[in-house]
């Protein structure tokens, strides 16, 4: 069992990271899978303007 403590550590720093992708525009990106692409759009990339 974890200390909460390390626990809301690790969940606020997964949650920082994932916000850095919000709303970036991956339209013209060239060289992703499909899977990276989703992967992006997951953590909230766009393309085409497109959530």
């Amino acid at each position: 069992m974890f200390p909460v403590s390390l626990l809301s550590s690790s969940v606020k720093c997964w949650h920082h990271n994932s916000t850095r992708y919000n709303g970036m525009n991956i339209t013209s990106v060239t060289g992703l899978t499909e899977t990276e692409t989703a992967t992006l759009k997951a953590l909230g990339a766009v393309e085409d303007g497109v959530l």
